[in-house]
């Protein structure tokens, strides 16, 4: 059984490993620490985004005892 849910897991890691790779399937190059340096000076002067969203109606009208049930 571990050697199933191990073999499952390594799967869905590669696929999403794949999806990822795929996605940056640009052409590559390196980059140090000035770039990271001017992409977080980039971001500090763009006005803030909130990232955080409300939970659906049915998420909040879970109890406590509902929520903890949830598996």
């Amino acid at each position: 059984m571990r050697t199933l849910l191990s073999s499952r897991s390594y799967l869905g890691f590669f696929c999403v490993l794949a999806l990822l790779l795929g996605a940056y399937a640009g052409e590559a190059r390196a980059f140090d620490f000035d770039d990271v340096a001017a992409i977080a000076q980039k971001q500090a002067r763009a006005p803030y985004r909130s990232n955080s969203r409300e939970p659906p109606a049915e998420l909040k009208a879970l109890t406590y005892d509902q929520y903890r049930d949830i598996r």
